[in-house]
């Protein structure tokens, strides 16, 4: 991403400002400082005149941290299937593999949660009818 920066603007930036980090990578600048405290990986955020200034190895992080934390809210999502039942719970352990194997993005992963929750749904109404 940033190296797409640096051919657009023509300059091989060395340093970036909040403002342009958070353009480049999609988040916040809030969200930026907060992580700064959690993350020891963004801790040494290089400051000069008291402002931020990111290089592209900070952007990487960043980038890393944001995919990172989209693919748990998935996760937790795939986690409450597993509460449900144990055939359900077999189905999301295999889910969980293909997204580490196969790297889907969070948007595929909700697809196919949703999917699952619609076949369990169905499953559930057939039981009810064979009682």
């Amino acid at each position: 991403m940033v190296e797409k920066a640096n051919r657009r603007s023509g300059t091989g930036k060395v340093y970036y400002q909040i403002s342009e980090v958070a353009q480049l990578t999609g988040v916040n600048e809030s969200t930026l400082r907060n992580w700064e405290e959690q993350y020891e990986e963004l801790r040494n955020v290089r400051r000069i005149n008291n402002r931020r200034h990111y290089t592209a190895a900070d952007i990487a992080s960043i980038e890393r941290i944001s995919e990172k934390r989209s693919n748990k809210d998935t996760t937790d999502e795939i986690r409450e299937i597993e509460d449900s039942s144990p055939q359900v719970s077999e189905l999301a352990g295999k889910i969980t593999k293909t997204t580490e194997r196969d790297t889907l993005t969070p948007k595929q992963v909700r697809t196919l949660v949703k999917a699952l929750r619609e076949v369990r749904k169905e499953l559930q109404k057939i039981a009810s009818q064979l009682a």
